[in-house]
Parts: structure tokens; sequence; C-alpha cells
């Protein structure tokens, strides 16, 4: 037990050591290479600058950057272009929070947009080294091997889009949500699971996709069931039949709520979208001015300014439109000559994926190609599934538990290569 706490305080220690370089190495290259103008969302501020701001813009300017200006606009005055309706609620509302309670008394000597920045910084800091502890909770449940957990605990510290964990990104929250899920769910809490999940919904449209592990748990579990029922030394086939039925009412009762509670904070928010930009009574009065002008310049859709396509549609989900109209991501749209550089840059990340589930496979033919739900080798399972903790590196993510998480990183490797801006693929997959 001591040794896992002096793991977990090392890792602690890391996460924080970790982000306090990024931040270093961020003023230092802030500085040291000049910014590049891609024209780009950059809405003006109208806030005057003291002293406090000049040493907040110092040290945390170089976080300002590309998506982190979209999630601290919305913190501050909320989803009023079109464009930003795909940088979900949870992260911006989060640091609007802090900045109004915790940093409150930062308003005296700093205006409010280095207010947020300062609030965003420090929210991703603390949930940046709470979600490494997590991830090494989970890996140790999973992996059985705390040198493995361990080292994949500082890999995540250190991992290519690191910068993007201390950034004004949800990248941070949304990683915590996730892990912590799955750790409910490796420790059959459902519920627990189901509502972290449906959170991270509210952070990333990714989180939509965690529901596959609960419906994989659940199913694997009910089929367990089933061939318990079938195999019980019970002769009479009327009550076997009654607790078959049970288990599969059972079964797809866990799934409907699993489902309507990971999902609901999603459509809850593209109801408020729908509310916000469908709205034939919105007026531009709603708006401050310069956010009103700025808008205007660069041709905007803002609430007032009339209903959207999507507005008309018999399922109206502003996300995909948006994602399509104003991000242009589809099936192979981002196969571009201009875009080489960006495969090149994410080549190591998919690469190193492939190389995963690959090896997985070659490792679990049988158990691949059975999805997971039913292993015909008993013996083997038992000899890989109980391997001692110091054993664990001579198997790690090839145990068969991993199962689901190696196909999670499969379908997300195919839908980046396919779907995404590519460069994204190292925070995303």
């Amino acid at each position: 037990m001591g040794g896992n706490e002096d793991r977990l305080k090392s890792i602690r220690s890391f996460a924080l050591q970790s982000r306090l370089f990024i931040a270093v190495i961020q003023v230092f290259f802030n500085y040291l290479i000049p910014d590049h103008d891609a024209k780009v969302f950059n809405p003006p501020t109208i806030h005057r600058s003291s002293a406090a701001d000049h040493v907040v813009v110092f040290l945390l300017g170089g976080f300002r950057r590309w998506d982190a200006i979209y999630f601290l606009h919305v913190a501050e005055y909320g989803y009023t272009y079109e464009n930003t309706l795909v940088f979900f609620p949870l992260f911006p509302f989060l640091t609007r929070i802090m900045a109004n309670t915790i940093l409150l008394p930062l308003h005296f000597i700093m205006n409010y947009s280095s207010c947020l920045l300062l609030a965003a910084f420090l929210l991703n800091l603390v949930l940046f080294v709470t979600s490494a502890d997590i991830l090494f909770r989970l890996s140790r449940r999973v992996i059985v091997s705390d040198i493995i957990s361990f080292r994949a605990a500082q890999l995540y510290c250190v991992n290519p889009a690191s910068i993007f964990f201390s950034a004004p990104y949800s990248e941070t929250t949304f990683a915590l949500l996730t892990f912590s899920g799955l750790l409910s769910l490796e420790t059959n809490n459902l519920t627990g699971c189901a509502v972290l999940f449906g959170a991270s919904s509210l952070a990333r449209s990714n989180g939509l996709v965690n529901c596959a592990f609960i419906w994989y748990k659940i199913v694997k579990d009910f089929l367990k069931d089933m061939l318990c029922i079938m195999k019980s030394p019970q002769k009479n086939l009327l009550g076997k039949a009654v607790l078959m039925s049970v288990a599969v009412f059972a079964a797809i009762f866990k799934i409907v709520a699993a489902t309507f509670f990971s999902w609901l904070p999603f459509l809850l928010y593209q109801c408020y979208s729908y509310k916000v930009f469908c709205n034939p009574l919105a007026s531009y009065k709603d708006l401050p001015v310069h956010v009103l002008n700025y808008g205007n310049n660069q041709n905007y859709k803002m609430p007032h300014a009339g209903l959207s396509p999507w507005c008309h549609q018999s399922v109206p989900i502003s996300y995909s439109y948006v994602q399509s109209t104003h991000w242009d991501v589809g099936f192979l749209n981002y196969y571009e000559l201009k875009q080489i550089p960006n495969f090149v840059l994410a080549l190591p990340m998919i690469c190193l994926s492939a190389c995963v589930v690959v090896n997985y496979i070659a490792w679990n033919p049988v158990y691949f190609l059975c999805l997971g739900l039913y292993d015909t080798m008993d013996r083997n399972r038992k000899k890989v599934d109980n391997v001692p903790h110091n054993a664990g590196q001579l198997y790690g993510i090839n145990r068969k538990l991993c199962y689901v998480y190696v196909v999670h990183l499969a379908a997300m490797t195919i839908i980046a290569c396919l779907f995404m801006h590519i460069q994204v693929s190292s925070g995303d997959i």
C-alpha cells in the first residue's frame, strides 16, 4: 500500500512539474518566435490594461492562441457567433465560475479577460494533476502492472499534445472525466460512469463515443449471465426461460438508461443552441457593440441575423452543420496537397496507434475475432488475466481485458484519418 501511495505522490509531482515546465517554455518561445498571422478568430478587447494585466499576458499570453481564443470568448460573452458552437460549454463554464469566485479579488487589479486566462490556466493545472492520478489508478486495474501504469501516467504528462492540456482548451477536462468514468466502469459503478461520460459530452463531442464502453460491458455481462443460466443444473425449462427473459430486459434497461444519462447533456446543449440561434425574436441589442461590430466585419452568423439552415432540419443539430460549414470537417475533406505537412506531423501518432492495434491482434487473434465476448481458451485466459504485478510488463496492453480500449483506439484512429483535421490526432486519439 505504501508503494502505491509513493507512486501516486510521484505522479502528482511529475504532472505538476510538467505543467510548470510547459508554462516556462511557453513564455520563452512566445517571445522568441514572432506570431504567425493566420487571419483567424481574434475578437478585439475593450478592457483597459493594468500592470497586473501585463504580467498575466507576459506569463500566459502564449496560451491564448487558436482555439483558446474561442473558449475564452465563450467564457466571457457566451455563444455570440455560430462558429463558436463547436466549442462545448463545460470548460468555459468552469473557467468563468473560477474567475468569478476564487479569483474574484483579482478583478480589482486586472481586467476580466486576464482573469479568465489565469483562471483557465489554474483550472487546467488542477484538473491535469488529478487526471494523471486517475489514469494511474485506472491503468493498475486494467493492465495490472504498477511499472507500466506508472510509465503510462508519465508519458501522458509529456504527450505530444501536452501544450493543449495547459492552454485554455477542453482537453484536460475531457480527459479527467473520461478517465474517471472508465475507472467507475472498471469498479462496476455504471451509474457513476454514465454521469461522468455525460459530463464529458459537455466538454467534447468525443464524449458521445464513450458510451460504447458501457454498452460493451453490459452486453458482455449479459452473455455471461446467459451462459450461467444455460449451464445451470436446473432442469425446469420454464424457470430458465423466465431467468433469461429477466436478463434480457435488465440488459435493455441498463443500455437505455446508460445512453440516456450519457447523451442527455449533449442533447440539452443542442437544445440551448437551437434556442439561441433559431430564435426569430433575437435582437442585435443583446450583444456588446464591439462583439457585434467584429461579427459584422467578419460576416459571422449571429443570433439576430436570421435562422440558419440547420434550424430547419428535422433533427436540428448544430454541431455537424457548423463543423462541415465553418471548419470543412467531412469524409476525406482534409486530403489536399497543402495539408501534407499536417499529415507528416500526425504520422508518428497514427503509426504508434496502428502498431498497438496490430500487436494486440497478433497476441489475441481468436479473442479479437470473437469481439472479446467469449474466450474459447479458458486455461490461457487464466494465465494471461491473472498475471502477477511483477510480470505485468510481459503483457501490458496485450492483456485481454484491454480489448475494448484497443478497439476504441482503432476506431478513433480511423475517424481521425478519414474525417478530422489530421493534426489534432495527437490530442484526440
